[in-house]
């Protein structure tokens, strides 16, 4: 090679360029300071670093936002090559809604995130499309965090049941957020599958519904109280019966919908016929006059009116979307049954559930058999709350009722006569016997029950007191769902089983042995505590928290969601 300056100069500079790329490496250097490693280093900070905190407002998801990134290398979801997104504006826009789910979009982020676009969008004017590293990562985790709450609250519910009462257990959907908003972003809607994500069933469409149409009155003025405390009946006048005809007329209409009255006129048969109706929808006996129980029920505010159905729209979403092609409905604080078969109710039917010291848990099982001319096995709970101290008072009342005492199971099974034993001496904490109660007309399962078996030992069956269905409240039971229309259940669970008509069905409900039938088919029990819907012919209803679970939901709804690991 000729000894040209040139020459020198080029290989000096080649020496120049090998040393720099010794001393900083592809990957290091500007590049390392790029988005992608300013997000990899948030989120890989310890706990307490504050790293996952945008301006003041904490991430939630914080498991999930670590798969999310780094399952695509940390890469931005949200802007590419420095410009933003249009999915951003679908997005907000969606959370901006949440409210009509009775959810807070505050608690997405919705605030914070709108002033980081617009501070962005000031920056890309400002500096030809260039938004700084730092404002582009805040903007990305705040809207990856935002998703990824609101969908999980769709999905399955802002708040897990069971942290909040023992006596609910949940089977709620799930989902992989963080595959789910990936496909969001590829589809370029991210609010359509946001809201693919929410109930599909139409109770809760109802529901929703309602919660606008309560907030649209609300904005109105709402309804007016109902004064005084005495009661009102037909032939009553005055300011009262004013007062009740503004309240129960059709917030639709200008004028109260049923009647004509005027200031200082008479309550007359319209009016009663509006007072049936509004107890018929308040699960109030329906006599059409308004004593203490009514007239408390139309003093209700209309802010706590809306509180109920933001409860109740939580509620169905800790249920799964899929209750099953058959399957029974039992809502608790109605204190009624149905039947549905391929979406079609079957059967409607009053129930007894538990009273306030012995609630009926909420729950979902499968209805596997059902034992006609049952035996009651009394569980030991009941045995030494109930039965000992009737024992202890008179053992032959017991005896009369059909108990049988017992010792051990199987082989080792010993009947006990109860009138030996001297039950004052018989230890409550270590209850040694078993009680059990012979079929018959006294027996508390009735004359068939339906198992479905939890570990509540909570089950449907027939009752021997059946006064108690004409009860308005019918919470006496000790857990139990007790049916009133038990031969049609029957029937209606062994229809695929042509040899069980409704005559056979009689026959083994009044024969002198027990006899258990498997089905052939289980059928899905849910049992469920709704205090609010709308039915399907449009009329709404409400019932009493007559355990007080509303109470509970409503506290933790107001509190701030839970950061997860």
């Amino acid at each position: 090679m000729p000894n040209h300056p040139d020459s020198r100069i080029i290989l000096s500079g080649a020496i120049f360029l090998m040393t720099l790329m010794i001393l900083f490496p592809a990957g290091s250097g500007a590049q390392a300071d790029g988005a992608a490693d300013r997000l990899r280093r948030r989120l890989e900070a310890p706990e307490g670093s504050h790293a996952l905190v945008v301006g003041d407002e904490p991430l939630i998801c914080r498991e999930s936002l670590g798969r999310f990134y780094q399952s695509r290398g940390y890469e931005l979801a949200w802007s590419r090559n420095h410009i933003l997104s249009t999915q951003i504006d679908s997005l907000l826009a969606l959370v901006e809604t949440a409210d009509r789910e009775g959810l807070a979009p505050e608690d997405y982020h919705f605030t914070q995130a709108q002033k980081l676009r617009e501070r962005s969008n000031r920056s890309a004017a400002l500096e030809q499309n260039k938004i700084p590293d730092s404002a582009l990562v805040d903007l990305d985790l705040l809207l990856t965090d935002s998703f990824l709450l609101l969908g999980t609250h769709f999905l399955s519910g802002r708040l897990d049941p069971e942290s909040i009462d023992p006596e609910w257990a949940a089977n709620r959907r799930g989902g992989d957020l963080p595959a789910i908003l990936e496909k969001a972003l590829a589809s370029e809607d991210v609010a359509e599958v946001l809201r693919g994500l929410l109930p599909q069933q139409p109770g809760y469409i109802r529901l929703r519904a309602l919660l606008q149409d309560l907030r649209n009155q609300r904005d109105r003025g709402g309804w007016p109280h109902v004064s005084g405390s005495g009661k009102l009946q037909v032939g009553d006048s005055g300011r009262r019966v004013d007062d009740l005809a503004m309240r129960l007329r059709d917030p639709a209409q200008s004028s109260p919908s049923a009647g004509n009255w005027e200031n200082g006129s008479v309550f007359d048969e319209a009016l009663a016929a509006r007072v049936r109706r509004f107890q018929q929808q308040n699960g109030l006996e329906a006599d059409g006059v308004v004593g203490p129980a009514t007239l408390a029920a139309l003093n209700i505010s209309i802010e706590d009116r809306i509180t109920q159905v933001t409860v109740n729209l939580e509620r169905w979403r800790w249920l799964l979307q899929d209750l099953g092609s058959q399957y029974i409905i039992v809502n608790i604080a109605d204190q009624r049954l149905q039947a549905f078969r391929e979406g079609r109710p079957v059967l409607d039917s009053a129930i007894i559930v538990g009273r306030e010291q012995r609630r009926t848990p909420v729950f979902s099982g499968k209805l596997t058999y059902l034992v006609f001319r049952p035996f009651w096995e009394v569980p030991p709970t009941l045995a030494v709350q109930d039965k000992l101290p009737e024992l202890r008072k008179n053992p032959q009342r017991i005896v009369d009722l059909g108990f049988q005492v017992f010792r051990g199971w199987g082989e080792g099974e010993q009947e006990v006569n109860p009138l030996t034993v001297d039950w004052n001496r018989v230890s409550a904490v270590s209850f040694p016997y078993r009680l059990r109660q012979k079929p018959g007309p006294q027996n508390a399962m009735g004359n068939v029950k339906f198992m479905f078996p939890n570990k509540h030992n909570v089950y449907l069956h027939d009752t021997s007191a059946r006064e108690l269905f004409n009860r308005t409240n019918r919470t006496f039971s000790s857990g139990c769902i007790r049916v009133q229309r038990p031969a049609e259940l029957a029937a209606i669970v062994l229809s695929d089983q042509p040899q069980w008509t409704r005559e056979a069905i009689q026959e083994a409900m009044n024969a002198d042995r027990d006899q258990t039938v498997r089905l052939k088919t289980p059928w899905s029990v849910h049992l469920e505590y709704w205090t609010a819907w709308v039915d399907p012919d449009g009329v709404v209803q409400f019932r009493s928290d007559v355990y007080g679970r509303d109470a509970r939901v409503t506290a933790s709804l107001a509190q701030p969601p839970p950061t997860s690991p």
